[in-house]
């Protein structure tokens, strides 16, 4: 049964240098309350890759803000939604999506969306006792003619994020490496911080590197054989995707050996989750949910820095979040699994 839907307005013509604001809806179109999980939507503002927008037929704007990893949802973070009900939400999407480009752009909501079915219009208990729905959310695409101004582009929050970074500031190009180590991993440096904060960060980053080689050689061993742990958190073992997913550790593990990380352990410290970055960057936000993760099974500190790592330097999102919700996406939207930082965090910290 369906449950919802989404749409899109915008205006037609965009002056390069101003604010572009995107009109979202989504509306419940079924008979059943709908807690609706901000996360990972609009409704929560651009805080994730809610967008697909296409310049010509084959070039995709990347994302370029902010990626959070998060803890266990609250009720604050679910809209309800009665039958009928339509919410609505206005974005700048220039925050997050680097536009120069004097053509058109085709702009379309493309997420996927996590909701419960709420019975006598409660919000959802999200202990693990009843199963959300995960859905693909995408609307029409609109065609918006890009018009030139005296003005620059305007600058991401990625792009302002990398400003004290030692690369470029766009999106997608190629990071400045440190000297090659000849496979032995760089110590990380730090903004803030105790030393005993440094210490216990400085140890998970050199287990996270180990853990990320660990994962590429199981994906090396099991390449020609079923790979049950792969299935559990990417999906069917076809043959592009799984080349996708080697490529993607290859990158995190190279970047251990050849890039200096940052931890910032003093500015959004105190942010409810577990840590941020930005794509294309070479720089961590730890924040409070870090301190007190485990140090073995899912979302531990080690866990936590594969993710980080696998935003910043291999340039996954954040698709879904939690193990059941990561299984779930592997199992029915595979093509999102090789995308999601949560599923290759899970399978690393599952072997």
């Amino acid at each position: 049964m369906k449950h919802l839907e989404c749409s899109i307005s915008t205006q037609k013509e965009y002056v390069l240098g101003n604010e572009l604001s995107v009109k979202i809806s989504v509306k419940n179109v079924s008979e059943e309350n709908i807690a609706l999980l901000k996360w990972n939507t609009p409704f929560e503002g651009l805080l994730s890759h809610v967008f697909k927008i296409n310049i010509g037929e084959n070039q995709a704007l990347p994302y370029d803000g902010i990626l959070i990893k998060r803890g266990n949802p609250q009720k604050k973070d679910f809209i309800m939604l009665k039958p009928g009900e339509e919410i609505t939400q206005t974005v700048d999407i220039t925050n997050a999506y680097f536009i120069n480009q004097v053509t058109n752009h085709e702009i379309k909501v493309d997420f996927m969306g996590l909701y419960f079915v709420s019975e006598n219009n409660e919000y959802p208990d999200t202990s693990g006792s009843k199963k959300p729905y995960v859905v693909h959310l995408e609307s029409e695409g609109q065609i918006i003619k890009i018009t030139p101004n005296n003005s620059a582009p305007k600058m991401t929050t990625g792009m302002v994020a990398r400003l004290h970074d030692n690369h470029s500031l766009i999106p997608g190009n190629k990071f400045e490496k440190s000297s090659p180590s000849l496979g032995q991993t760089l110590r990380p440096v730090f903004i803030g911080g105790s030393k005993a904060e440094q210490d216990t960060v400085t140890i998970n980053h050199f287990k996270a590197k180990l853990a990320t080689g660990e994962s590429l050689n199981n994906l090396k061993v099991y390449a020609s054989s079923e790979n049950r742990k792969y299935i559990e958190w990417f999906g069917m073992q076809e043959f592009k995707r799984y080349l996708e997913v080697m490529k993607v550790y290859g990158k995190i593990k190279d970047s251990f050996e050849t890039v200096t990380i940052t931890y910032n352990l003093e500015e959004g410290r105190d942010m409810d989750c577990y840590g941020y970055t930005f794509k294309n960057s070479s720089k961590i936000w730890l924040c409070k949910k870090f301190w007190t993760a485990p140090d073995s099974g899912f979302d531990t500190k080690f866990g936590t820095i594969v993710h980080e790592m696998s935003h910043c330097r291999a340039s996954t999102d954040d698709i879904v979040y939690g193990v059941q919700e990561a299984r779930d996406l592997a199992r029915i939207y595979p093509d999102k699994a090789i995308e999601n930082a949560d599923s290759y965090e899970y399978f690393t910290e599952s072997l």
